[in-house]
């Protein structure tokens, strides 16, 4: 059975893939932000928070609920903080099965 957190994050990446280079966002109620954008090719994701940086137990919380399998992540976790919002990038790239 997939958590709330599975189901926001689903619709987050379903939303972004229908419309590419567009942002999605997701509010949760304890002041984390998801931000989920696609290219095509690689899927871009931001945490963010008002108050303070998201922390790696946040960070792993959201890779623990994501609702598929991951592919290799191929940058690293960067942090920057921008008009007052904190902010936890990565991206990864995703892996297209050819039959």
């Amino acid at each position: 059975m997939s958590s709330n957190l599975s189901k926001i994050i689903s619709g987050l990446l379903l939303a972004a893939r229908q419309k590419a280079n567009v942002p999605f966002r997701r509010q949760l109620p304890n002041g984390l932000r998801i931000d989920v954008k696609h290219d095509g090719e690689s899927v871009y994701v931001q945490l963010s928070r008002l108050d303070k940086s998201p922390s790696m137990v946040e960070y792993q919380t959201v890779l623990n609920h994501w609702p598929e399998p991951l592919s290799v992540m191929y940058s690293a976790i960067s942090r920057i903080s921008y008009h007052g919002r904190h902010y936890m990038k990565f991206d990864y790239m995703e892996v297209k099965l050819l039959i």
